[in-house]
């Protein structure tokens, strides 16, 4: 793990993710896809004089919207302007996730699994959960501490 410290004024840095593909098992009718995109690294501000620390991933998905976990009126419907694209090429599965302002990421996929695949053809949608947390086995904790945000974002073909 690498950790960055910024100063007041730094640019922020591109953001290097990994992503794992989710589904609760049994899958239902109602169970959509999830994908967890988390930062590789930790990238964090520190106040000179206070010497408090923000970390700049969670900081740049607050300026962008991301609404948090808890606040599933937020994230209930598909957010506006996003759409995600899921597509087998060349033996591997690429992702591309695109805002409004652009692409958010491209990149390859490991295999979700049929439930998977099966689920996002029959919905047409996925949710996207991230945080400032570097493995999916640490969410639990990132949900504990609010942490935690999602977005449900419509694929297209």
């Amino acid at each position: 793990m690498t950790i960055t410290a910024l100063t007041p004024g730094s640019p922020i840095p591109a953001f290097t993710v990994r992503v794992w593909p989710h589904i609760h098992l049994p899958a239902t009718s109602d169970t959509l896809p999830m994908v967890y995109v988390l930062p590789a690294d930790d990238i964090v501000s520190i106040d000179p004089v206070t010497g408090a620390r923000t970390d700049v991933y969670e900081l740049s998905l607050k300026v962008a919207g991301w609404p948090k976990v808890g606040d599933l009126a937020g994230w209930r419907d598909p957010a506006p302007g996003w759409t995600a694209r899921y597509r087998y090429r060349y033996k591997s599965r690429h992702l591309t996730i695109t805002s409004p302002e652009g692409t958010w990421y491209e990149g390859t996929i490991r295999y979700p699994g049929p439930e998977w695949e099966e689920a996002a053809r029959l919905h047409g949608r996925i949710v996207v959960l991230t945080g400032p947390v570097r493995h999916p086995s640490q969410f639990p904790a990132t949900l504990d501490r609010g942490a935690a945000y999602a977005m449900q974002i419509t694929l297209t073909r």
